[in-house]
């Protein structure tokens, strides 16, 4: 650190070009799931005897009646205690943050076990030319916050003119399971340094052992704020 107002990160190059395989650091564009509070669901309310592909289907509430505790349905197959969730989601970059799950083969494989990787959704700080009504940038001291770590569940992203990345952060509090084949090739990855900050902030978020050299980047940035 040069001078007490003027905190430092601990990465200095975050990209690289990708690889074709999709692998921890990579970032794909692949369907993010939406956090939702208030849960709906698809009930099938008919279904033409002989004519099992004719159903009708409504849309219910949390909010009117009782989730998952119904009447089984044969076709299309819901247990009592399962749904048809309705869930936001919407095509996002997102950085692969696992290895690519092993096979189940023989007779282990009759349960279904799809490849799959967990990943961080991206979310960018600029509405763009996308933005939708009511829609807003985020506050430059709220970027400036992510940037120095003062939010464990978020991971500061740099605009690059390369490779068409706009200033965003990653989220570990979005983490989710998308199928392998639900990802698109990468089209860049994560240099090995970012990488390993990002892995050291996700086991903070997750443990609550914090890194020494995020924790330092923390402390002297609140410090430089008069924060601390």
């Amino acid at each position: 650190m040069n001078k007490a107002d003027q905190p430092v990160t601990l990465v200095d190059d975050y990209y690289r070009d990708p690889t074709p395989d999709i692998e921890p650091g990579a970032i794909c564009w692949g369907p993010s799931l939406y956090l939702v509070e208030g849960l709906s669901a698809l009930r099938v309310q008919y279904v033409e005897p002989g004519n099992e592909k004719n159903v009708l289907l409504k849309l219910v509430s949390s909010r009117d009646t009782k989730l998952f505790d119904h009447e089984p349905i044969k076709h299309p197959p819901v247990r009592k205690t399962e749904e048809f969730l309705t869930v936001k989601a919407k095509v996002r970059g997102l950085i692969v943050l696992s290895l690519r799950s092993d096979p189940v083969e023989g007779r282990f494989g009759g349960y279904g076990f799809p490849e799959s990787h967990v990943v961080a959704p991206i979310y960018t700080f600029r509405a763009g030319e996308t933005r939708e009504e009511g829609e807003e940038d985020y506050d430059p001291e709220f970027v400036e916050r992510v940037k120095y770590f003062v939010y464990h569940q978020f991971f500061y992203l740099p605009a690059s003119d390369h490779y068409g990345i706009r200033e965003s952060f990653a989220r570990f509090d979005r983490v989710q399971v998308v199928a392998r084949r639900n990802l698109d090739r990468p089209q860049v990855r994560l240099t090995l340094n970012a990488l390993t900050v990002l892995r050291d902030l996700l086991t903070y978020y997750l443990t609550g052992v914090p890194e020494q050299n995020i924790e330092d980047v923390r402390r002297d940035y609140m410090k430089a704020k008069g924060l601390a």
